[in-house]
């Protein structure tokens, strides 16, 4: 059954990504796929190494998809069996967890509807056991607070860091999807965890009337993430605008369920912060500041979830993207045309300065040594032209 409940406003978009965007929106991402459990006997978990290949594979090395951040990505790799450690358990297979908060938000989530399925109340008398995507990875007190509204505790589960075969695995199927290269959608089973963690009882002494306000920015200045390049600019006419403006990390889950279940309208740049609006109220409205020509797919999947109306705004100029992952930056952001129409404000003179600054600092290797050779060559033929005249045979004494 489709479901294409989000409203959008597509007035502040950039001639280039209009159509794009528009169809991306037009469609659905909604999946009403039964959800189900594989069970693998003498299944084998293989950590992640550097952060591409690891996940689940059975015995003969069928590999499950879903034992990944998502799919379409990850994948088996070879072993000897004398690597392999055996554990004659039988364990439910979590997730591979990311330490970026909207993963947290999606990814992390994913496998955890069986939780809450009377078909399979059994596993969670269970071990749960997880990977991670990198080896560096802790959870924030955020992610566990996160899991803790869907009662786990994160003390208790085990972290695979070694090959290790099971006696049997039970490997749940997403309830969020997301497929390289062909898109996201959500199911009712994630939809009822975000509820659940939504209407879990907060625990916050947060102050209603500095906190609780109808429109509110979300900021990642705070962060100083070298890749972020003037969002400051973006923040500013916010403020003008009235926004109250935040930043999430500072804030616990609490805080920012609370903040986010109560206003009418958030605004942010897109990415992880967007992500935040899975705790909106349905019916609300978010302001999407565009960093890069790109359709956000994950956004999309929680507009819709949320059924929000969605109003984007495209002010960038990021001109210096990595070419094969994007989501990296480096981002240039200012008050474009765009966003001066949206706030009714006088557009700002362009940020030249600032600009030629990023481009520089992120210019290809080859321009660099191209200019720097010039720069030498040039220095050798001034060195010469103007070398001391008294050396020359002709003035020797």
């Amino acid at each position: 059954m489709d479901k294409i409940s989000a409203k959008y406003d597509f007035s502040y978009v950039s001639s280039k990504m209009l159509e794009k965007t528009m169809k991306e929106c037009s469609q659905s991402h909604f999946s009403d796929k039964l959800m189900d459990v594989e069970i693998i006997n003498q299944g084998i978990v293989l950590p992640c190494v550097k952060g591409r290949k690891g996940g689940v594979v059975d015995e003969t090395g069928k590999y499950f998809a879903q034992s990944f951040v998502h799919k379409g990505l990850g994948g088996a790799y070879d072993f000897d069996d004398l690597e392999c450690e055996y554990c004659d358990d039988e364990v439910v297979y979590v997730g591979m967890f990311h330490s970026v908060w909207g993963h947290c938000l999606t990814d992390n989530l994913k496998l955890l509807w069986f939780l809450f399925d009377e078909r399979f109340y059994e596993l969670n008398t269970l071990k749960f056991v997880f990977t991670t995507l990198h080896e560096s990875f802790e959870f924030s007190d955020n992610a566990k607070s996160l899991l803790e509204r869907l009662g786990i505790d994160v003390n208790q589960l085990v972290r695979v860091t070694k090959i290790t075969k099971f006696k049997r695995i039970y490997l749940p199927e997403d309830c969020f999807i997301r497929e390289e290269h062909k898109g996201c959608w959500y199911t009712n089973e994630y939809k009822s965890l975000i509820d659940r963690i939504v209407s879990f009882p907060i625990q916050t002494t947060i102050n209603d009337s500095a906190k609780l306000r109808d429109y509110v920015y979300f900021t990642r200045t705070k962060l100083n993430d070298a890749h972020d390049h003037g969002e400051e600019r973006i923040e500013r006419v916010f403020r003008e605008m009235g926004y109250a403006i935040m930043s999430p990390e500072q804030m616990t889950l609490d805080e920012q369920i609370k903040v986010l279940s109560h206003c009418s309208v958030l605004a942010a740049t897109e990415g992880s912060i967007t992500h935040n609006a899975v705790f909106m109220k349905e019916g609300s409205s978010i302001v999407i500041v565009r960093k890069r020509d790109f359709v956000n797919e994950y956004q999309l999947a929680i507009n819709e979830m949320r059924a929000l109306h969605v109003t984007y705004v495209d002010s960038h100029m990021s001109t210096r993207i990595d070419k094969y992952h994007s989501y990296k930056g480096p981002f240039f952001m200012y008050c474009s045309s765009n966003l001066s129409k949206f706030a009714k404000c006088k557009k700002p003179l362009f940020p030249v300065f600032s600009y030629m600054n990023y481009l520089w600092k992120y210019r290809p290797k080859h321009i660099g040594k191209k200019v720097l050779k010039k720069v030498f060559h040039r220095q050798s033929k001034n060195t010469t032209k103007f070398q001391n005249p008294y050396k020359h045979e002709s003035f020797r004494q």
